[in-house]
C-alpha cells in the first residue's frame, strides 16, 4: 500500500512477534520485531517473516500522534493474547 502523509505528527508503533521476527515496514526492512520507531501518519504495510519461514503480512492505519501496538503469534496464527 502506499503510504499517505498527511503533514500531521507522526505516529509511535510497537512492534513484536512470537517467536522472534524480521521485520519490514513498507517494504523496507527494519530489523527484528521488538521494534519501536515512528512512522507518518496513514496506511502501513508490516511484513513479518519467523525463522522457520512462516510470513504474516497486516495493513495498519495509524492516526496523527497515536501510540500503537501490533503483535503476532505465529502458533496462534493470531494477534498475541493480552
Amino acid at each position: 500500500p502506499r503510504r499517505r502523509s498527511t503533514g500531521a505528527r507522526p505516529a509511535s508503533l510497537f512492534v513484536n512477534a512470537r517467536p522472534a521476527s524480521r521485520l519490514w515496514i513498507d517494504g523496507e526492512a527494519r530489523g527484528s520485531t521488538f521494534w519501536k520507531g515512528a512512522l507518518p501518519a496513514g496506511r502501513h504495510e508490516v511484513r513479518l517473516v519467523a525463522s522457520d519461514g512462516r510470513e504474516h503480512v497486516q495493513t495498519l492505519d495509524l492516526a496523527a500522534g497515536a501510540d500503537e501496538a501490533f503483535c503476532w503469534d505465529f502458533d496462534l496464527e493470531a494477534l498475541c493474547p493480552r
